[in-house]
This record gives C-alpha cells, sequence and structure tokens, in this order.
C-alpha cells in the first residue's frame, strides 16, 4: 500500500503456511516461530517517488528483518496500466547476483 501522505506499507507471506499447534502465539515452538518467520517479510515507514529516476526511496520505519529497521533503501519502479513492477538493485547472495521483484496490481 502506497498512501498519498508519503506512507507505505508492505506485507508477504507464503501461502497455506502451517498454523501454531497452541492458540497462543507465545506458546509457540521455537520451530514453529522459525517457520512463521522464514514465510512472512513486512516493513512499513516513508517514501518519495523519483520520476527521472523512475525510483521510489523508502525510509522503513519497521521491518520484519531487524536489520532494515531504521535504513533507506531504494527501488526501481515500472508502471504498465495498472500494474507496479518494483525491483531492488542487483545485490550478491550466496555468490550470485539477484534482482528482488514485487509485482503489484491497483486495487478496485
Amino acid at each position: 500500500m502506497f498512501a498519498p501522505d508519503g506512507h507505505m506499507c508492505f506485507n508477504a507471506m507464503r501461502r497455506n503456511r502451517s498454523k501454531f499447534v497452541s492458540p497462543s502465539f507465545q506458546a509457540a515452538t521455537s520451530e514453529e516461530k522459525s517457520a512463521a518467520y522464514d514465510s512472512y517479510i513486512g516493513y512499513c515507514g516513508r517514501y518519495e517517488v523519483n520520476e527521472q529516476e523512475r525510483s521510489i526511496v523508502m525510509q522503513f520505519e519497521l521491518s520484519s528483518f531487524p536489520n532494515w529497521t531504521g535504513t533507506t533503501q531504494n527501488r526501481f519502479v515500472d508502471v504498465t496500466g495498472t500494474r507496479l513492477r518494483i525491483s531492488t538493485p542487483p545485490r550478491l547472495s550466496e555468490g550470485k547476483e539477484i534482482v528482488n521483484t514485487i509485482l503489484w496490481e491497483r486495487g478496485k
């Protein structure tokens, strides 16, 4: 979600995540917590659009990945019709160069 006031929020998770055995998240096992963390990413904060560079600068105020909280990150943007494609700059991960891409579609 990108709000007109410059705030954004992103949450994504795998489908069919396993439920915890206990109805209380505080009583979850270490394995259940690990599986839940490994299948979810979320962050929110402020954003600014740079139309000339076709990019978005996001200031993460909160993130499920603690290392991103308080950071500023750049993403590249491509808009086609009702679709918005947001991609990270290339980065090394386990010796391979990767680009993460999220495809958004405007709600009706």
